[in-house]
């Protein structure tokens, strides 16, 4: 994703945008944005749904409008990414419910622990939401009865407070996890599955079990020593590994014939000639420390008739 700031931009520009072939975060810094800018955001938001909004909480002195007065004025947004500050933090989600239109909704940053998410019952279109602070009892159990939702993230994701989420098809792990090893029970469908750092987990062995896996991303997993076996994943497209410093072998990733995206950064273990098992393969990325070995293994992958992602 292409990150705008909307500060750098007159009317005329960020217009433009509309015809992007990228999807665009478009960033509103704490100087915040003008109130003649307004129209021409919402122009560009109704015609790019795929366009995300990134706000800060902090406010300036100046006439702009900043924080979350913003959201006061953007019922076309349908991707917005929230980060509240140490000197704003949120106390409440009122503010977003206004935003019929809303698709996905992640608040970073300083928020009152137990805040509640009933003001979310408004946005009917509502599907995916993202909490960094983490999941309480009481935010899990909403958000299992939420049927919209099926994309949740978190940086802690304690799998025992759900019972069965059936329609989840994404799930975020932002740090840490509990009882990681009842996924398959607690969240049968799960389709798409990003791990970062992995607190807590020592095991991957429960991703076998989620028969619908099309992707799976693990980053920064400093104790992960194996990726199990994959083979059962018979819809399993796309596998993304970064900064898995002490991972041993990759031979599950090679003996799988489904995968057809390959991207592994800073990952030990990579041998080209391995990929002729894998019959599906057609796209692959390798990156690594040095610079002169990353090119050197691009033009092998280039030569093989491997496409870069």
């Amino acid at each position: 994703m292409k990150n705008v700031k909307i500060s750098s931009l007159n009317e005329n520009d960020l217009l433009e945008l509309k015809t992007s072939k990228d999807t665009i975060s478009l960033f509103i810094d704490d100087s915040g944005i003008s109130k003649d800018m307004i129209p021409f955001l919402n122009d560009v938001l109704k015609e790019r749904p795929d366009f995300f909004l990134n706000i800060s909480s902090e406010k300036d002195s100046s006439s702009n409008l900043s924080g979350e007065d913003i959201v006061k004025f953007i019922p076309e947004v349908r991707n917005l990414i929230f980060y509240a500050s140490l000197k704003n933090p949120i106390s409440n989600l009122n503010v977003f419910s206004r935003l019929g239109n809303l698709i996905s909704l992640h608040i970073n940053g300083n928020v009152d622990k137990d805040i509640a998410l009933s003001p979310l019952d408004s946005i009917e279109t509502l599907s995916s939401f993202y909490l960094e602070n983490g999941f309480s009892l009481k935010h899990s159990v909403y958000i299992e009865n939420r049927k919209s939702f099926c994309d949740i993230g978190a940086s802690n994701i304690r799998v025992e407070h759900f019972t069965k989420m059936s329609q989840l098809k994404k799930l975020s792990i932002l740090s840490s996890a509990t009882h990681i090893e009842e996924l398959p029970k607690r969240m049968p469908n799960l389709e798409e599955i990003y791990i970062e750092k992995g607190k807590g987990i020592n095991t991957l062995d429960f991703l076998n079990d989620l028969k619908n896996l099309r992707i799976i991303e693990l980053n920064s997993i400093s104790e992960l020593k194996y990726i199990p076996d994959l083979s059962k994943l018979e819809n399993l497209e796309k596998v993304i590994l970064r900064n898995l410093r002490s991972l041993e072998d990759l031979e599950a990733i090679f003996n799988n014939n489904k995968i057809k995206i390959l991207i592994l950064e800073n990952v030990k273990g990579f041998n080209i000639e391995k990929l002729s098992t894998m019959d599906s393969l057609k796209y692959i990325t390798v990156t690594t420390d040095d610079k002169l070995e990353t090119n050197r293994i691009k033009k092998s992958l280039l030569d093989k008739g491997y496409l870069e992602v």
